[in-house]
């Protein structure tokens, strides 16, 4: 029954004009797209999570007619993704090791920001943080299914710019690596106690990931 129920809101927010998701008003499409399916992108049931993963994604990936062609919701929905991982992983987490299996709020915070990631374009004024938090979720401090979890979102950013290829995108992503001192060269003196296993791992994962990288930093100045 709610799985129809999902899929019945989906389709009327997905059918909603540019200007409806700019409402105010308190019953707008924004306000029901986020307190309804934000709202239950962490639900504990499996299959209510899937399928309202499947809802945002479909949400974020049709935007309306707009001048920018981006989804008026796009920018929102990160911030809100972000902050609900960084809330989950924060400073009151006192030993990193406690975010285990037995923590699955935080883990699926980590699946929606992967959803959520896969859909848009992730904001630039955001990319750097977004960057420093995944890193710190990639060490060993926290658990396999932690660090595998923050290495599908890495994942999702720069399969995105590969498969695009869109150079500026890609440099975007690569500045921040290079701001944190992380080269292709497997030089690190980034201010973290990363383990350098984890480091190699990393990169050995970025260069997979993306083949053409070398040659893209060769014929594109980095800001450093």
């Amino acid at each position: 029954m709610i799985k129809s129920t999902i899929g019945a809101i989906e389709s009327l927010v997905v059918a909603q004009d540019f200007q409806a998701w700019k409402s105010r008003d308190e019953m707008s499409v924004q306000h029901v797209y986020t307190g309804y399916f934000l709202g239950l992108g962490m639900d504990p049931r499996p299959k209510v999570r899937k399928r309202v993963l499947e809802a945002i994604k479909k949400v974020l990936a049709n935007p309306p007619a707009n001048p920018t062609a981006l989804h008026p919701a796009a920018d929102g929905t990160a911030a809100i993704c972000f902050n609900t991982v960084q809330a989950q992983f924060g400073p009151v987490k006192k030993k990193a090791k406690e975010v285990t299996v037995n923590n699955g709020k935080a883990v699926h915070s980590l699946q929606l920001l992967k959803t959520v990631a896969s859909a848009i374009t992730w904001p630039k004024a955001s990319m750097r943080d977004l960057v420093e938090l995944l890193l710190k979720l990639s060490s060993e401090s926290y658990d396999d299914i932690v660090r595998l979890a923050a290495l599908e979102v890495f994942q999702v950013i720069f399969g995105q710019a590969s498969a695009e290829m869109n150079k500026e995108r890609l440099r975007e992503v690569l500045d921040v690596f290079f701001h944190l001192k992380l080269c292709l060269q497997c030089r690190w003196s980034y201010q973290t106690n990363l383990p350098k296993r984890t480091i190699n791992f990393f990169l050995v994962g970025l260069q997979l990931l993306l083949p053409a990288t070398t040659h893209m930093l060769k014929s594109t100045p980095m800001t450093v």
